[in-house]
């Protein structure tokens, strides 16, 4: 990860709680609305930083709905989210440009953006159920009807 991004919403930790005593190291994403922190996402790791092959690699403590992880500057008027943090952290870093976590699909259609965002760029995840790119329509609905410009990537 680039350290001059602004990433204050996303940590690792070596050793995070999983369950019954078991420790896993894990990402660990602030979830807010409106700066208000609402939550965590933690995403359980294997000792080689990919996703643990565990019965439930994520975890969310708090609430999540309507919630959003941030990277990069609210400032901008041009606004990219993404179902989940990894897609997320690989877009922002590779745009450089402010880019949401809705934390799921059905998330993404409750995601309110800030009043100085013009454009939305939704992520959806080509899976076989078409879930993302299901929910990214509906989102892409709900955020035009109220004057936003945007468009749906795969």
């Amino acid at each position: 990860l680039n350290p001059n991004k602004n990433l204050s919403s996303i940590r690792f930790n070596h050793e995070t709680y999983y369950d019954k005593g078991v420790l896993l190291p894990a990402l660990i994403g602030r979830i807010g609305i409106n700066g208000k922190m609402i939550g965590i996402q933690r995403i359980f790791l294997d000792k080689g930083g990919h996703k643990a092959e565990i019965e439930c690699p994520k975890k969310i403590l708090g609430k999540s709905q309507g919630g959003y992880l941030e990277l990069g500057s609210s400032l901008e008027d041009t606004l990219h989210i993404a179902e989940g943090i990894e897609t997320s952290l690989a877009i922002h870093q590779a745009l450089n440009k402010l880019t949401w976590a809705a934390i799921s699909a059905n998330n993404l259609s409750k995601v309110k953006p800030a009043k100085n965002v013009k454009t939305i760029h939704f992520w959806a995840d080509l899976d076989r159920s078409e879930t993302g790119y299901k929910e990214a329509k509906k989102a892409v609905e709900a955020r035009t009807a109220e004057g936003f410009n945007c468009y749906i990537h795969l």
